[in-house]
């Protein structure tokens, strides 16, 4: 029910509580029922004042609440935008970083393959070379083994024949030492024989001396050449 009806619902009563009144009570009656409709119409009044005031400010209150939610919401969204915004430039930051992470990866990763490649290559390489110097160095040990090997057994030869050409020349000294000891021991004893013989005539030239003295004439003793083989065998021993 608005205030509008009310006032004349009000307006109503009081002029059908002043048609009840009798003629003979106006005086006063009439006066307090003025008064009091007065006072009604006042209060009326002030009351539809009242309401509209407060149907103003609910007014007021409903359009500034409405701003206020208009500004609220619009707020909200533009917050809501901000965010959302924001989400997708952090979801945006957070790809780049990603596809940058996953470039950069990609890149070492090929850097690493790359490296590794040069390295097992290069780790080919030198068990390539490595192999072949070991075999350089098997095949030159082979050859200088094969070498030493022939050396050795030239040496060993050459020692065998030194060896037996001193084996035959010591038993050919040999002999001829015990040769020539015997030559020597043959020649001392015929000196020696021929010592004893010249000490036997010297002996009997002496006994013949004093013969002679006396009278006699000596015998004529016969010189004694020595014998030829112990004039060589002394002559062997002298060289020697």
């Amino acid at each position: 029910m608005s205030w509008d009806s009310c006032d004349l619902s009000a307006t109503t009563t009081i002029e059908k509580m002043s048609t009840e009144v009798p003629e003979e009570t106006e005086t006063e009656e009439a006066r307090l029922v003025q008064l009091e409709m007065r006072q009604l119409k006042e209060t009326v009044n002030a009351l539809r004042d009242e309401l509209e005031r407060a149907q103003v400010e609910k007014e007021q209150g409903i359009t500034t609440a409405r701003s206020e939610s208009v500004d609220e919401i619009k707020q909200l969204k533009d917050t809501a935008q901000a965010l959302r915004d924001e989400l997708e430039n952090m979801r945006h930051a957070g790809e780049q970083r990603v596809q940058e992470a996953v470039s950069t990866n990609a890149d070492e990763i090929k850097q690493l393959k790359e490296t590794a490649q040069a390295l097992r290559d290069e780790m080919d390489i030198v068990r390539a070379d490595k192999e072949d110097s070991v075999q350089k160095a098997v095949s030159t040990s082979a050859d200088e083994i094969r070498q030493l090997k022939a050396t050795s057994q030239a040496l060993r030869d050459e020692l065998d024949g030194i060896k037996f050409t001193y084996e035959d020349k010591l038993q050919e000294l040999e002999r001829s030492a015990r040769d020539e000891t015997g030559q020597l021991q043959q020649t001392i004893a015929n000196m020696r024989d021929e010592l004893e013989e010249r000490s036997a005539r010297i002996t009997e030239l002496e006994k013949l001396v004093p013969q002679q003295k006396n009278g006699a004439r000596p015998r004529k003793v016969a010189r004694m050449k020595p014998t030829p083989p112990a004039e060589g065998a002394a002559q062997e021993a002298s060289d020697g």
